[in-house]
């Protein structure tokens, strides 16, 4: 059993209209904000990330220079909302000076590079390191997140519990789906929708 990633494409825009997924996660701070999202979030809402990135923005830490210099337990303090601080707060300040160090280089890197750097921070797993490619780099990337890998259960392939483990049972679909980078970050964003309108959980007790 597969899922034919195009017609599920289709599908969703058709439900939910065209959507811009590289507008849909706004980022004003660039690079910086979008990788302490993607560290904050795990494990948490985002309405509570939100919260942590404007105590950092009010603090001025949502710079790149300032966050790589800056002490982890003052941003322990500012990103308390996020939970696991003591992981986080570390975890951002190494990503910063990554950020710092690599920018400029990491943008001309192959996908392979890129994601594999990306991996040798702290708290940047598989997913993290996907989004960030995607949002921040601009890479055509499959997000096998919670929804997407629940949504891909409900049309009846093999539950899969790791974002990895589905990423792979699924890579032909993906290579044979022939996604640009818009089309992938909108279905990123289509799946987020489906699931947040509900749509997804009828689909599920069906």
């Amino acid at each position: 059993m597969t899922i034919d990633i195009r017609d599920l494409y289709d599908e969703l825009r058709d439900r939910h209209g065209d959507l811009d997924g590289l507008e849909w996660w706004p980022m004003p701070a660039g690079r910086i904000q979008q990788l302490a999202g993607a560290i904050l979030v795990q494990r948490n809402r985002f309405s509570r990330v939100e919260l942590s990135l404007a105590a950092l923005g009010e603090a001025g830490l949502l710079d790149t220079d300032a966050l790589a210099a800056a002490d982890p337990d003052k941003v322990a303090a500012l990103i308390r909302p996020s939970g696991l601080v003591r992981k986080k707060a570390p975890a951002l300040v190494a990503s910063a000076a990554w950020l710092r160090d690599h920018d400029d280089t990491a943008a001309h890197l192959e996908d392979d590079q890129l994601y594999r750097s990306l991996r040798r921070l702290p708290l940047v797993g598989p997913e993290s390191a996907d989004v960030v490619m995607m949002y921040s780099y601009h890479r055509a990337r499959h997000i096998t997140d919670e929804y997407a890998r629940r949504l891909y259960a409900a049309r009846g392939l093999p539950t899969t519990r790791s974002y990895q483990s589905c990423g792979r049972a699924l890579i032909t679909a993906w290579e044979e789906a022939h996604m640009t980078l818009a089309e992938a970050a909108a279905f990123h964003a289509l799946i987020v929708t489906h699931a947040q309108s509900g749509h997804l959980a009828a689909e599920e007790a069906a």
